[in-house]
């Protein structure tokens, strides 16, 4: 992402702030839970009425698929992505969720993760939902200025609320851009250029554990089958599906499975 491209992102978060903050206040108001968000999406998906599943991919930047229909709403979240982009893309899903898609989407809404931050207007609402869900404000510039008293080079700053709020790193760093914390322009075309390998290393540099940099490979897949078996099995039972079609979509549902799903060998 070049500074460009980084500092209208920027300008178009400021312009959403007041929608973002209202779609903040009604997850807020629909919760009944306080804690930590990455390891509650389950429960927080069942709290909005979502049926989330996980799946290892082969599209490491491919990050989450939402998808509505009238009997229910459904999410694909990616486990081989990297966690923390995972969390990400189960934030900005949950805005899609609270506040749908738009109708030229068809009701599916795919999200790609990758220092390219995909930028749509409705995608930028998501994407600055998303950060201020894992990265509230006040928490937030606590522990900036927090770290920023302890660590006087700036990409440890960002190592260190990356792993703090389990984000990434280009929404940590537009998040101190966004919030004002960080100022130099200098200081971002630097951040800017750092790859994979290098935020990597620099978590090894701060002797961070590396655990929100790596996938989870999580795989529901097995568990998913289980269920459209017993559903189907009652479907079969009272005569509202056949025994042939409960076969075929069974059927179909694993080839799609082995078309997505990453490859370990």
């Amino acid at each position: 992402m070049d500074w460009r491209r980084f500092r209208e992102i920027i300008q178009r978060n400021h312009q959403n702030e007041a929608e973002v903050e209202a779609a903040l206040k009604e997850f807020k108001e629909r919760k009944i839970w306080d804690g930590d968000i990455p390891k509650l999406m389950k429960e927080i998906g069942e709290k909005l009425g979502v049926f989330k599943i996980e799946i290892p991919m082969r599209d490491p930047d491919f990050g989450a698929c939402f998808f509505k229909t009238p009997d229910g709403q459904y999410l694909l979240l990616n486990s081989s992505q990297p966690r923390c982009s995972m969390n990400f893309a189960f934030c900005h899903d949950i805005y899609h969720v609270l506040h749908g898609t738009p109708e030229h989407i068809n009701e599916v809404r795919e999200v790609h993760l990758n220092q390219d931050y995909l930028y749509h207007a409705n995608e930028g609402r998501a994407n600055l939902f998303a950060a201020s869900l894992l990265m509230p404000e006040t928490d937030f510039r606590t522990m900036a200025h927090h770290y920023g008293s302890h660590y006087p080079e700036a990409d440890k700053q960002v190592a260190h609320l990356m792993h703090y709020f389990e984000a990434p790193f280009a929404a940590v760093l537009l998040r101190l851009y966004e919030l004002k914390i960080w100022e130099s322009a200098d200081q971002a075309k630097e951040l800017l250029e750092y790859d994979t390998r290098r935020i990597y290393t620099l978590f090894d540099e701060c002797w961070l554990n590396r655990e929100t940099l790596l996938p989870t490979m999580n795989d529901d897949f097995g568990r998913l089958m289980s269920l459209l078996a017993r559903e189907g099995d009652k479907l079969n039972q009272n005569e509202i599906m056949s025994t042939y079609n409960h076969t075929r979509i069974m059927e179909t549902i694993q080839t799609l499975y082995e078309q997505i799903r990453f490859n370990h060998d």
